[in-house]
């Protein structure tokens, strides 16, 4: 499965890994003002943007996917269920890894027995009810529902959910990060994931709390934590220019 990967910029590699139901475009401002600091490597997943649909079912395949497209080692953001397969990669592909910023997201992304953050069983259900009935819809009010936390952030869903029904992700790609949400769980992964790791979270974040990024900082033997006051699941929109000055300066120390 050959995924479609979006070049730009100079500088070492930075892998930049989206959300369910969207694709690389979502990092477009943030990749623009890193044009000078970073080669940006911003991948469709699968059966997203312009990758085709899944093939292969579940996490690891996914994260196999990615780790075949890329060269050597990169720098890699992964936002929510990016991150998920951002940390996968670490794990498991560690020499591909120099560093991770992991951007709203928690190794687990679902309520689950001794996991009280994520979604709940209910609004997995109801979601993928929702996607055999009217995806669009159902993808459009979960972004209106997480990027909030600014007036920029809302203005940016908005012109997101105008891009989904243009192009909008494969079936089988939201059925399947939908499924990877509902069933991965790599909390017991991180304490073997060595590289240094920057987690980045929204005070205003439902589905990736900040008491539950927290943990995982907790967990990972090389990470530190930035919560930003004013954002909720996407601080990459809602506090564009402090998260793109902050996201540079990890990139350079990892490549250094």
């Amino acid at each position: 499965m050959a995924l479609a990967i979006h070049r730009s910029g100079h500088g070492p590699d930075l892998v930049l890994l989206h959300g369910w139901g969207l694709s690389s475009r979502v990092f477009a401002p943030l990749v623009a003002r890193l044009s000078d600091t970073a080669t940006c490597l911003a991948i469709d997943l699968p059966g997203h943007g312009d990758s085709p649909a899944p093939t292969d079912d579940g996490l690891q395949a996914w994260a196999d996917a990615v780790a075949a497209a890329i060269d050597g080692p990169a720098v890699w953001l992964g936002w929510s269920l990016g991150g998920l397969v951002a940390l996968d990669v670490a794990h498991r592909y560690p020499h591909f890894v120099a560093g991770l910023c992991l951007t709203a997201t928690t190794p687990c992304l679902q309520h689950r027995a001794g996991w009280s953050y994520g979604l709940s069983p209910d609004t997995i259900a109801a979601t993928r009810s929702g996607l055999a009935q009217d995806y669009i819809a159902t993808v459009s009010q979960f972004l209106r529902i997480n990027l909030r936390g600014t007036a920029v952030a809302a203005e940016t869903a908005e012109t997101l959910i105008a891009d989904l029904a243009e192009r909008p992700p494969s079936t089988a790609g939201l059925a399947g990060g939908l499924s990877i949400i509902e069933h991965a769980d790599l909390r017991d992964d991180l304490a073997a994931i060595g590289c240094p790791a920057w987690l980045v979270g929204g005070r205003l974040d439902r589905l990736a709390h900040p008491d539950a990024m927290r943990w995982m900082a907790s967990r990972l033997p090389q990470a530190t934590i930035d919560v930003y006051d004013r954002a909720a699941h996407a601080p990459f929109i809602s506090q564009a220019a402090i998260f793109a000055a902050d996201l540079a300066a990890f990139v350079t120390r990892c490549s250094s």
